[in-house]
């Protein structure tokens, strides 16, 4: 059966009937609400479609449809076989029975032709009527026996409180994403999150984030010797520098303490790809030196960052993180220690993220083969994954918090910096 239902914007297909058909699209994460199932979130599939009517006088196309595993319809809103005998004025109505007793269709409003009216036979008040539609006929109304004991509705909300209204106005009207001139999330970015989502860990105070990959980086040309060519041009430059080479050893010796990095004693070449890595300086920050990973480097013309999204962006408006910054008289700011480096990689990517550096720091031996373990500062991906891992930390921790201290997480963040005002001293203490 197919059900006409005005009260819904979307059109859903039973996946079941999308699989006889031969019908399929691409993978989302659709959000539904109704009385029957409540709130719920699930996998569906975008599709498009024509349906056609039992007569094959009329077809329509549906574009935009979502398969779900389950309708939230009722077997008691599938009409009666007698109902012709019961109301004479639905004499000539043609509802075909069907041996199934499911619903596999839901036509929502977005398909309006298929609500379309041309013709209609009305009976008595409180009596059920009939409506033709390009589908053929439809029955509205009371079926049911007039003493049955269940009800079904279509309703989303009984109440609603102006309280909630005015709320929801203000939210709406001064909301930082209303401005914003970032795009929604796509499909990809969506199934990104989702992936995300499921194979996310914490382990050891660290949260494990997977690298969300394009392609399978073992498709990248093995690259040890070009590699090789850059760490004898960069321990050339250290051996010129020495305040840079001990802030450059000094900097990977306190990475491979931390764990950060580790030295490979067994290393097969084709099994890993490497990246090289040199020093950055900010002309704001004199003798600061930070090491980046360089994952945007080519060979044949194609870099490990080729094969990596960028994943979707969370990162929060910086004009609404400075407003809500201004909004109180006493300010804080603070910012997260090697923001990237906290998050770590699961363990079958880190051979994709394989290096060559000196033992001990130790430019007269010969190098040696090292790997990371965490998010790299140069990959593509790491905004994305540091700031998931950010944002994961309010939500698997709600319950150890109070809500000022999970928003000041959620909002308050512009990637690793915070900034945060509050009225009083003993509130910022607090």
């Amino acid at each position: 059966y197919a059900l006409l239902d005005n009260g819904s914007d979307s059109t859903l297909l039973l996946s079941d009937v999308a699989k006889q058909v031969g019908i399929s699209g691409a993978v989302t994460r659709l959000n539904i609400s109704s009385v029957i199932i409540g709130a719920s979130s699930q996998n569906a599939e975008l599709t498009n479609f024509e349906i056609e009517s039992l007569d094959k006088t009329n077809r329509i196309k549906i574009e935009g449809a979502y398969t779900i595993d389950n309708l939230p319809i009722k077997r008691a809103e599938i009409p009666p076989t007698d109902f012709q005998e019961r109301w004479k004025h639905l004499k000539g109505v043609q509802l075909p029975t069907i041996a199934c007793d499911k619903v596999g269709l839901l036509l929502g409003v977005d398909v309006p032709e298929a609500h379309w009216v041309l013709d209609q036979r009305i009976g008595k008040p409180k009596q059920p009527y009939a409506s033709l539609t390009m589908l053929g006929w439809a029955l509205f109304g009371p079926t049911g026996q007039p003493n049955k004991t269940s009800v079904f509705m279509n309703c989303l909300k009984a109440k609603n409180s102006l309280e909630e209204d005015i709320l929801k106005l203000f939210e709406h009207e001064f909301s930082e994403n209303k401005y914003s001139d970032k795009v929604t999330m796509s499909l990809c970015d969506k199934t990104i999150m989702e992936i995300t989502d499921k194979q996310t860990v914490l382990l050891e105070g660290h949260y494990q984030v997977p690298i969300p990959w394009k392609v399978d980086w073992h498709s990248l040309p093995r690259n040890k010797r070009e590699i090789e060519k850059r760490l004898i041009y960069l321990r050339k430059r250290l051996l010129k520098d020495e305040q840079l080479r001990k802030q450059y050893t000094i900097i990977l010796a306190t990475h491979e303490s931390k764990g950060y990095l580790a030295r490979v004693t067994q290393a097969i070449e084709e099994e890993r790809y490497f990246i090289p890595h040199h020093p950055v300086f900010n002309p704001k920050k004199p003798g600061k030196v930070r090491i980046v990973f360089d994952c945007a480097a080519k060979l044949q013309n194609r870099s490990l960052n080729d094969c990596i999204y960028s994943g979707p962006d969370l990162t929060n408006d910086l004009v609404g993180v400075l407003l809500r910054f201004r909004k109180h008289k006493i300010g804080l700011s603070a910012d997260i220690e090697e923001m990237f480096l906290q998050v770590h990689l699961p363990e079958k990517d880190t051979k994709a993220f394989s290096l060559l550096w000196y033992p001990d720091g130790n430019l007269d031996s010969p190098p040696d083969v090292y790997e990371l373990h965490v998010h790299p500062f140069g990959a593509t991906s790491s905004p994305f994954c540091a700031t998931y891992a950010l944002r994961r930390t309010a939500t698997d921790h709600r319950d150890l918090f109070d809500e000022k201290t999970l928003s000041t997480l959620r909002e308050n963040f512009y990637v690793d910096d915070c900034l945060v005002s509050v009225e009083t001293i003993s509130e910022l203490l607090s």
